[in-house]
């Protein structure tokens, strides 16, 4: 895959499309590696690393966990900040600042000696690097080079997130044949080889390389051309992120996906505890990991095919419902075979709706300022992320049950669906600038 700029000599001035490969699948396709690059090392695969740092730093569980918190909370605060510099900026440069911070913070972990260490390496070099150097930056690039394809280019961009989960056994088969500090190292210069090199294939917007989101000419002026062939839109491509703040649509979805994240990621913290509760050994619990990770993927492809086809707001709530029913079945799981089922609803709404959130917001506030915008949404979700996860913990501490929890979670997930019901795309979000 080439990783040269796109020519600016741009088409002749009549013409609808490009010649040749759309640069945007170039950027798809970077896009999905780095996703599964950034999943498999450090969303799954630090996991593999968390019981032995445990022990051979003689904390706790607790006490370590405290960091994956703490980290969900900087995540949610820095994402305004990130936003504006990925729509400032542009991907391409913020990945080139991510990945490296990425990489140290891999290898100063393998050198941490005391648990103050660990927090600091993990918060400020892993967990910032890693958030700077995939999901957001990537799915900018993708929002902004298509439009009526929008919805299923980032699903296949994101299912990369759902391939990371196979990278974590040659993570565990690293630390067991080299030690867990040599594998650490290790990883760090994966991320920086096979990083670095994606990254240049990133480009902010089309119409700087003489190219129409999607590769389609819009109808009628859409866009008219400025130096070296370059195409420059002359018309209005959405809100800024203070309009989009000022919108009840923006609320009623960030609300909306608050919820999702809370139960998602209360799921994939407390799955292999609960399966564990049910007499459901690891190598079986580590197949359910598997399997909802496998129908996740079709999820996100599948939400991401009919985002473009029906309007989005209700494939989101499609999802939800989906999401609802998934839950009550996990709650009343007595048996692997319920659990299965359980998946079967789940999972697929579990990939999907993380496609819809990112292909729902390019669609209701357009590309002007589409990462900003998704930064201060992330600012709200930080409140599901968090709380979901603790309050999970807390009810089985207190019943020694998940049930409760998932039950509550079922109810909150069906609730929403209103939310996103009652989010419709703000007009001046597609509307055409005056002359």
């Amino acid at each position: 895959m080439s990783t040269e700029s796109p020519a600016r000599s741009g088409p002749a001035s009549d013409s609808r499309k490009r010649d040749g490969i759309f640069y945007g699948y170039w950027i798809v396709a970077a896009g999905f590696v780095l996703s599964a690059v950034n999943a498999g090392l450090y969303f799954y695969g630090f996991g593999a690393f968390f019981k032995t740092i445990t022990e051979e730093l003689g904390t706790s569980r607790a006490v370590l966990s405290g960091a994956f918190s703490l980290a969900r909370l900087e995540g949610g605060l820095i994402g305004p900040a990130e936003g504006w510099a990925v729509d400032r900026f542009g991907p391409r440069k913020v990945l080139y600042v991510g990945i490296p911070l990425m990489a140290a913070g891999f290898v100063l972990m393998s050198q941490v000696t005391s648990v103050l260490m660990f927090y600091v390496v993990f918060i400020f070099c892993l967990s910032l690097g890693s958030a700077l150097a995939s999901v957001a930056p990537c799915s900018a690039a993708v929002a902004n080079w298509f439009d009526r394809k929008r919805s299923r280019m980032l699903g296949v961009m994101l299912a990369g997130v759902g391939l990371g989960s196979a990278v974590v056994p040659g993570v565990t088969l690293l630390i067991t044949y080299t030690g867990w500090r040599n594998a650490l190292v290790i990883l760090g210069l994966v991320t920086i080889v096979v990083g670095l090199p994606l990254a240049a294939v990133m480009r902010h917007k089309p119409e700087p390389y003489g190219y129409y989101p999607d590769n389609e000419a819009p109808a009628g002026d859409g866009v008219e051309r400025g130096a070296e062939g370059a195409l420059v839109p002359i018309q209005d491509d959405g809100l800024t992120a203070r309009e989009a703040l000022r919108t009840s649509a923006f609320w009623f979805m960030a609300s909306a996906f608050a919820v999702r994240v809370g139960v998602t990621g209360s799921v994939a913290l407390h799955f292999i505890p609960f399966l564990s509760d049910m007499g459901i050994g690891l190598n079986v619990a580590g197949l359910m990991v598997t399997m909802l990770g496998i129908i996740g993927i079709i999820g996100r492809l599948g939400f991401g095919w009919l985002g473009d086809i029906f309007p989005k707001r209700y494939v989101v709530a499609g999802g939800l419902c989906s999401l609802t029913m998934g839950m009550l079945a996990l709650a009343f799981a007595t048996s692997l075979w319920h659990v299965v089922l359980a998946l079967l609803l789940y999972a697929p709404a579990y990939g999907g709706l993380a496609t819809m959130m990112f292909a729902m917001r390019g669609e209701y506030f357009g590309r002007k300022s589409f990462a900003t915008i998704q930064g201060f949404m992330g600012s709200v979700l930080v409140l599901g992320t968090v709380s979901g996860p603790i309050y999970a913990g807390w009810i089985f501490d207190v019943t020694k049950s998940y049930r409760l929890a998932f039950i509550t979670f079922a109810i909150a997930s069906a609730l929403s669906i209103l939310l996103i019901l009652a989010a419709r795309k703000p007009v001046r979000a597609i509307s055409v600038a005056a002359a």
